[in-house]
């Protein structure tokens, strides 16, 4: 058997066993691709035509079977593709008929009597177009017009639409400065109550402190030396006791005075001296230097006391403090003086008690 070769190359024995189409293709391969090569030969539409027909082999045209079946799924999709628009065309003619039957219709609805002419009747018919038109014309004017207000509503909620993103915008940002204030309060209200507890602390430990500056240290019966910071309050030296460290305790004394503050507008306390001094008006006492100036002192110290008008444990009056009578009380009565200082350190330490705890209340209420 002699083997032909087929213009893609491939080696095919006979066609005979190929199925010959039973239809003509008339004009539709003018709608086919361009079959690439090396299959030019099927581009040819008389070539297809032949082969279609059982005519190739006679004119010497050899085709395997892979390439018949490309022919054939090719005329196939055209073939669709004829019949959809076959049915394209149909319907389109169906529409121009019913349209054409209307309009026939219409004109033999619109002939009232044989005897209207046609031109009356096309003129009465042109005449209800155009009514229509202007009707349709108006209708469009008013959609045109609702568009119109449309348009201008449309911009209007884009704007509100604006307003409203920069609105949120700014709702946002305050949002975030409010988070970021809420932490920085969170914040300072931990710090704040950290501070809280150091000043409870604080409080705590200030209403059991001593806020006393003078340690006053008093024998009850009387038969020591008051002291005040370890110093010995005396009216007069004796032994190992000097006027200088008499001195330094009365010193120490005037400084307690400062500290309870019960010196009045006309008396004056000058406590850092060689000697403290007490001035009252013009006059000048010295705490210390001789007896007469430590009992004129003293004397002096009890009125400034007196005139507080403050509860005292030995009351003071113009002549007596206790029950010892200052008013003629002599320098040589030491038993009298010892009771006179002591009845006086009594009453300063009163004072400076009671100031410390006046104190401490004020600064237990800053605290809190």
């Amino acid at each position: 058997m002699t083997r032909s070769e087929c213009s893609c190359g491939n080696q095919i024995v006979s066609l005979n066993d190929v199925p010959r189409a039973q239809t003509t293709l008339e004009n539709s391969f003018v709608h086919l691709d361009a079959i690439s090569q090396p299959l030019s030969v099927l581009n040819d539409t008389e070539t297809l035509l032949k082969v279609v027909e059982g005519r190739a082999i006679e004119d010497g045209i050899w085709l395997c079977i892979e390439c018949l079946e490309r022919l054939s799924r090719a005329m196939e999709s055209d073939i669709e593709r004829l019949n959809h628009e076959c049915s394209c065309y149909d319907r389109e003619v169906k529409e121009r008929s019913d349209r054409l039957t209307s309009i026939k219709k219409t004109l033999c609805n619109n002939f009232d009597s044989e005897h209207e002419d046609g031109i009356n009747v096309m003129n009465r018919i042109e005449q209800d177009f155009l009514d229509e038109i202007a009707t349709l014309s108006q209708a469009i004017e008013q959609e045109e017009q609702e568009l119109s207000n449309l348009e201008q509503l449309k911009m209007e909620q884009e704007q509100i639409s604006l307003e409203l993103d920069g609105m949120e915008t700014s709702l946002a940002r305050e949002e975030n400065a409010l988070k970021l204030e809420a932490q920085a309060m969170s914040h300072t209200q931990s710090q704040l109550c950290n501070m809280l507890e150091l000043a409870q602390l604080e409080t705590e430990k200030l209403a059991v402190a001593d806020l006393s500056l003078f340690s006053l240290t008093i024998d009850e019966r009387g038969l020591r030396y008051p002291l005040i910071n370890d110093l010995r309050l005396a009216f007069s030296p004796k032994g190992d006791l000097g006027w200088e460290e008499i001195e330094a305790a009365w010193s120490q004394v005037a400084q307690l005075l400062l500290f309870i503050d019960v010196h009045q507008r006309e008396w004056r306390i000058i406590p850092l001296t060689p000697r403290a001094k007490i001035i009252h008006v013009k006059t000048v006492y010295n705490l210390g230097k001789d007896m007469t100036s430590m009992a004129k002192s003293l004397k002096a110290l009890a009125t400034l006391l007196e005139s507080s008008n403050i509860p005292l444990p030995f009351p003071i009056t113009k002549d007596s403090i206790g029950d010892v009578l200052i008013a003629q009380l002599p320098n040589s009565d030491h038993p009298a003086w010892s009771r006179f200082v002591h009845y006086l350190a009594c009453n300063l330490q009163h004072l400076s008690v009671r100031a410390a705890d006046d104190r401490r209340t004020k600064m237990q209420g800053l605290l809190v």
